[in-house]
């Protein structure tokens, strides 16, 4: 195993990971969306002891990774090309593009209506849509929030 670090790649029993270790007193492993792992450990957890704590969950990560494998061949793939599909909140749209004076992203029944400035770009697009969707997480997540405190 390489020298400690505040992070670092490892493979433990055929599962590459990257290992992080901070001021937590437990460990903890995250299976990504894109597969990779993240194990996080205490400053003080001795490499051995990571190592077989991670093969002792092989069966469970390669599960984890299975299943997002899984979702990302049932669900098709995303664009912002005129007419392809963008999902909000368990919903599919199509996008209607047109092109106007300024650039802006409209959710209505019948799709994402995006208008952007110029001609139809789907840099323009995807930047319109990251925009459009970080301001609707900011909003879910505020009211959310507010349900709790």
């Amino acid at each position: 195993m390489p020298p400690s670090g505040p992070e670092r790649a490892v493979t433990s029993n055929g599962i590459a990971f990257t290992l992080e270790k901070d001021a937590h007193k437990s460990l903890r492993l995250k299976v990504k969306p894109d597969g990779s792992v993240l194990v996080r450990a205490p400053r003080r957890a001795r490499d051995a002891d990571i190592l077989t704590w991670v093969a002792e969950r092989r069966d469970w990560i390669l599960k984890r990774r299975n299943d997002f494998q899984r979702l990302r061949e049932e669900l098709p793939p995303t664009g912002c090309a005129p007419g392809d599909i963008q999902r909000f909140l368990g919903r599919e749209y199509p996008l209607l593009i047109t092109p106007h004076a300024r650039g802006e992203v409209r959710l209505t029944e019948e799709g994402f209506q995006i208008q952007t400035r110029g001609p139809v770009c789907e840099n323009k697009v995807r930047a319109l849509l990251d925009r459009w969707f970080q301001t609707q997480a900011d909003n879910i997540f505020a009211q959310r929030l507010a349900l709790w405190l």
